[in-house]
């Protein structure tokens, strides 16, 4: 009877043990599978900001040349451009703000998975009789600062005027002298402004409206005016 009662036991303990293995096991897989999340939602946000920043240097690009240029269809061509790319870049900021509030989640969840596997493992080590030391995590990875950038403009069909001074069509651009005059007193056109804590750019982009110039008048030859001939009379 001893013997029996012996081998009913050890055979109780070895099921109990069996079932507190495998449960430590899926504890073990649901952190690993959570950590491969973060890191891959870690190296998306990379991939994110760093085509953000790749958007704001096209920004600072176009608003030199926007500056510099004279031509005023050229002009309208790069604020529409400006826009576009102004747009683009909110839209990543947005998805960096929501691939950030996963990485969150995806964190807390971690420490959650790793309290309940280390409690799985004191389990099995009191049901083996040996001791066992909880896993800490000392230090999760906290979010990136989210990229931010001014509100997103208007679409094209939404604006109720131009951003700049847009010439009447009985003055053709041909007219205009070929060089623009300085501007003594400039104006900024559109801004778009850089948070202390953004990730992308260190100054504000900001590009000046050239008001078109009118066309010099057309020299006009004098008219002489009219004498009258002199009547001759026969002789």
């Amino acid at each position: 009877m001893l013997l029996l009662s012996i081998g009913i036991t050890t055979a109780t303990s070895e099921r109990e043990i069996s079932k507190l293995i495998s449960e430590v096991e899926r504890a073990q897989k649901k952190v690993s599978s959570t950590v491969d999340r973060m890191a891959r939602l870690t190296s998306e946000i990379e991939f994110l900001e760093s085509e953000a920043l790749g958007l704001h240097d096209n920004l600072q690009s176009k608003a030199e040349m926007a500056n510099e240029a004279y031509n005023r269809t050229e002009r309208l061509q790069l604020i529409r451009s400006l826009q576009r790319d102004q747009r683009a870049l909110a839209k990543a900021t947005t998805h960096i703000e929501h691939q950030q509030t996963h990485l969150t989640d995806a964190e807390m969840r971690v420490a959650q998975r790793l309290g309940k596997m280390n409690r799985a493992h004191e389990r099995l080590a009191a049901a083996m009789g040996i001791e066992y030391k909880p896993v800490e995590v000392k230090q999760l990875l906290p979010p990136e600062p989210v990229v931010e950038t001014a509100d997103p403009l208007p679409d094209d069909d939404e604006l109720d005027a131009p951003l700049i001074d847009v010439p009447d069509a009985d003055d053709p651009i041909e007219d205009a002298p070929p060089a623009p005059k300085p501007i003594s007193t400039p104006e900024p056109a559109v801004t778009v402004e850089d948070s202390s804590s953004a990730h992308v750019g260190r100054k504000p982009i900001v590009w000046q409206v050239l008001e078109p110039t009118a066309p010099k008048p057309r020299a006009t030859v004098p008219k002489l005016p009219e004498t009258a001939t002199p009547e001759v009379e026969a002789p």
